[in-house]
């Protein structure tokens, strides 16, 4: 009769058991993750129950039971990294695809808390809280190098260093690029016409992006350092542009973001 129950953080900003939390969770492991090949966070909720993600050659959107917004930039969902609020200040959106600030290899786990969390995290956290939880340098202990390679020409990789010292320091130092030329040619029937190509965008769906993820943890005290960046070629002829113009519109993406907690009571893993 001895089970063991999950506890997740996410919830109300302290640990608790699953058992104790009136909503509904599901806790997606590094295990999981490795076993079913995900590679971004949108590869992960396009497989939990009650999600679903809708993709328009740009940015990701993700959906929670029946519901989604067009043009919310998953505004009603509040994304956190090590319980540190993701969503930017601007849209008060988050990024789910190859623009996420941490690779997907990082994760140890992930905490996603359907219904609403307002009460908790105030705006944004209307449909869902979803809790990602980095790995600790213990959990690296030494270097990692990893790569791939994929269908239209698509390749990644990533060097990763992380350790626990003597004296209690641990730190985690990660860096990732990605590249992918995309589809060679997309037909959209709305540009169905000689004058655009017949509606065929010929080599305009290249994806770039690369980020560097850098974890400081000594006691209670709690550093993290962030930076992405993603270069998308939107083939769409989105806002007006030129359609299947090769050099014509791309969306960037760059962020930065420290933070920083002390006295904590989150316990992140490995603990």
């Amino acid at each position: 009769m001895n089970v063991k129950v999950e506890t997740v953080y996410g919830a109300s900003k302290f640990l608790e058991k699953i058992s104790d939390i009136p909503a509904s969770v599901t806790i997606v492991t590094a295990d999981e993750i490795e076993k079913y090949g995900y590679r971004t966070l949108a590869d992960v909720l396009t497989n939990v129950r009650g999600f679903y993600v809708i993709y328009d050659r740009n940015y990701t959107y993700i959906g929670v039971r029946g519901f989604a917004r067009p043009g919310d930039y998953n505004a009603r969902i509040l994304f956190l990294i090590d319980g540190h609020r993701d969503n930017d200040n601007v849209y008060d959106g988050a990024n789910v695809g190859t623009e996420f600030p941490v690779d997907i290899d990082l994760i140890d786990h992930i905490e996603i808390i359907r219904g609403p969390g307002s009460a908790v995290y105030g705006t944004g956290a209307f449909a869902a809280v979803i809790n990602v939880v980095i790995k600790r340098g213990r959990d690296i202990n030494g270097w990692q190098i990893s790569g791939l390679g994929g269908s239209w020409e698509t390749y990644e990789g990533r060097i990763t260093y992380g350790h626990r010292f003597a004296n209690q320091i641990e730190t985690l130092l990660s860096g990732t690029f990605y590249h992918s030329a995309g589809h060679h040619e997309l037909f959209f029937p709305e540009f169905d016409s000689p004058a655009t190509n017949n509606g065929i965008a010929v080599d305009a769906d290249s994806d770039q992006a690369y980020s560097i993820f850098g974890d400081l943890i000594r006691g209670d005290f709690n550093l993290h350092v962030v930076l992405n960046s993603r270069t998308k070629h939107v083939p769409t002829a989105s806002y007006g542009t030129v359609f299947n113009d090769r050099a014509g519109h791309q969306s960037h993406y760059w962020a930065i973001g420290v933070h920083q907690r002390v006295h904590s009571t989150y316990p992140g893993s490995g603990s």
